[in-house]
């Protein structure tokens, strides 16, 4: 494989308990041929500070006059980036030292994947694997989603993350834009999971987002935006079934509120979602279905050949 440079993108606010290990843990990394980017927003710590105390050529800070936000903030990052692959790995997280050589490796052996997404270890699958855009779809719509995992968990082709303009700033939930928007177009590489860590502390933003009804309105556009989108790659009916899906989940939020006696809530999510009450009739319902890799099993599972993967001795390319 050739050696080519990565972009690790670090956004950073108020990172000062956990910043000094981000760092420390992506310069540990045995992959050497990285750009570590990190832009921080207005904070008001020792944020900066103890970035500066690191004098690795590698590191290239940028201080924001104003306060961007976090989607803007990552946008600022992807513009300024050089590398032909792309990570982020935020302030408060980290990257075992074996990663991004792992990550690196892989993409690079797959050149019609534009990401390659961590997963869990399943039955049915031997990783890495190949998704396209219409098992991609299916699974999240229907099946069992591909955007279970953390920001942190995915390495883009950054030509590819400049070609759909970084990610929305429309949705609060964007790294789930960015996610399908690739994806309804280009192949996903689905590889092991536990190659980054990603911190869950109280109080952070994406640990909060969920409990706001505004999430509920613009996540729930955002599915309607993509199903609606030419470019997507269901069949009608599928997208009718997923549509169906959607419905399902949105009376559930609103039926959960009611029998908490949360009765305001309920009547701003039906409003806000502009669901007729007649769709009611989606809570009673199963949710629609399909598998995309119902062909394959424990017996039989989903794999490349051991010459494509990167990692293999006898490796073809």
């Amino acid at each position: 494989m050739s050696n080519p440079l990565v972009t690790i993108g670090m956004v950073t606010y108020n990172s000062e308990r956990y910043i000094e290990d981000a760092i420390t843990s992506v310069l540990s990394s045995s992959y050497t041929n990285f750009e570590l980017i990190v832009c921080d927003d207005c904070s008001t710590d020792t944020t900066i500070d103890k970035v500066k105390s690191f004098k690795d050529p590698r590191i290239k800070l940028y201080t924001n006059k104003i306060n961007l936000k976090e989607y803007p903030n990552r946008n600022k990052i992807i513009t300024l980036a050089d590398g032909e692959y792309f990570i982020f790995i935020d302030g408060d997280d980290m990257i075992y030292p074996h990663g991004l050589d792992f990550m690196v490796r892989m993409l690079h052996a797959f050149p019609t994947c534009a990401m390659a997404l961590m997963a869990k270890r399943s039955t049915r699958f031997y990783y890495p694997i190949v998704v396209t855009p219409h098992q991609f779809y299916v699974s999240h719509f229907l099946g069992e989603s591909f955007l279970r995992t953390a920001f942190t968990s995915i390495l883009f082709r950054t030509s590819v993350l400049k070609e759909v303009r970084g990610l929305s700033e429309d949705y609060p939930n964007g790294d789930d834009f960015i996610r399908l928007k690739i994806a309804n177009s280009h192949n996903s590489l689905v590889i092991n999971d536990n190659i980054t860590w990603w911190r869950q502390t109280p109080g952070q933003a994406s640990s909060n987002l969920s409990k706001h009804l505004e999430f509920y309105f613009l996540r729930q556009r955002m599915y309607h935006y993509f199903l609606n989108d030419t470019s997507c790659p269901l069949s009608e009916d599928e997208k009718m079934d997923a549509f169906f899906n959607i419905r399902r989940v949105e009376w559930q939020i609103i039926i959960g509120k009611i029998k908490r006696f949360k009765f305001t809530d309920a009547l701003k999510l039906i409003k806000g979602l502009n669901l007729p009450i007649h769709t009611i009739t989606c809570y009673f319902k199963s949710r629609k279905i399909k598998d995309p890799f119902s062909a394959y099993s424990p017996v039989k599972p989903l794999r490349v050949s051991f010459a494509d993967n990167p990692f293999s001795n006898i490796y073809s390319k």
